[in-house]
This record gives structure tokens, C-alpha cells and sequence, in this order.
């Protein structure tokens, strides 16, 4: 299968199997009891997703943080920190955000 497709593929199979024994026994057979996916895409497809999750969870953190410290936000600096995807650079700024005097100091 072309890459890509895999989530689209199984919507659709989803979608198009009669809401009854056939749907509930793919459903069943997807929800195993385990954390363990079979196939290499199904897992990346997991990692990305987790990856993704906490990327925008610390940089929704970052800015709950420098507003519950009443600091200024600009929507210029709010759109630097909630599109930066690089989980190290968030990192750093998280514990950051509890210290500085403006959000601007973050970046420097």
C-alpha cells in the first residue's frame, strides 16, 4: 500500500462494513488487549502521533504558564511557540516561561 493511504484505507473499510457482526469483528480483532501493533506502519503511525501530541501539549503548556504569570503574550509570540515543532527547543522554553520577565525574554 502507497504510504499515506493506511489511515484513509481503514476509514474506509470501517466505514463501508455493515454495522454488524463483520464491523464488530474487525473491531474486536483491532482491539486485542494489547499495546502491540502488527504491522511497521501502524506503529510509526502511533509514534508520530504521540510525538505530534506532545509537541503541542508542551507548547499549549508554555503559554498557560506565562498567562497565569499575567505576562503579556503577543499573538506573534504565541504563533512562534505553537507552531515550533522541535521538542528540544519547548523543552528548554517550558521551565523558562516560570522564570522570565516577558515573553519576549523567553526567546532570547
Amino acid at each position: 500500500m502507497p504510504e499515506g493511504l493506511g489511515k484513509t484505507y481503514s476509514d474506509v473499510v470501517l466505514t463501508l462494513l455493515p454495522k454488524v457482526a463483520a464491523q464488530k469483528f474487525l473491531e474486536g480483532l483491532m482491539a486485542v488487549g494489547t499495546d502491540e501493533y502488527k504491522s511497521d506502519y501502524v506503529r510509526q503511525w502511533v509514534a508520530e502521533g504521540q510525538a505530534e501530541g506532545t509537541v503541542k501539549t508542551k507548547a499549549k503548556d508554555i503559554i498557560v504558564v506565562l498567562r497565569a504569570r499575567e505576562l503579556h503574550v503577543s499573538p506573534e509570540a504565541e504563533n512562534r511557540i505553537l507552531t515550533c515543532t522541535d521538542l528540544d527547543q519547548l523543552s528548554a522554553w517550558l521551565p523558562k516561561a516560570a522564570v522570565v520577565s516577558s515573553t519576549e525574554d523567553l526567546f532570547s
